[in-house]
């Protein structure tokens, strides 16, 4: 393979990188609420539905919280 070939596999896999570590940004986000409800409901037997109202309330109290996907 000449130069050219290896830089375009590089930019490729660069791109592919990026477009997952953008669906796993996406999914962390949409799931991490129903995994709120879902250890509150385990835990302390609260018999909150899954439905979106609940998922949305969540998703306000992660954002209220400030859950930081970094360190």
């Amino acid at each position: 393979m000449d130069g050219g070939s290896m830089k375009n596999i590089e930019a490729i896999t660069a791109v592919s990188v990026g477009i997952g570590a953008v669906i796993l940004a996406v999914a962390y986000i949409s799931l991490m609420p129903f995994a709120i409800i879902w250890a509150l409901n385990t835990l302390f037997n609260l018999g909150i539905p899954f439905d979106f109202w609940s998922w949305l309330s969540a998703f306000v109290l992660l954002g209220a919280l400030k859950v930081k996907l970094t360190n």
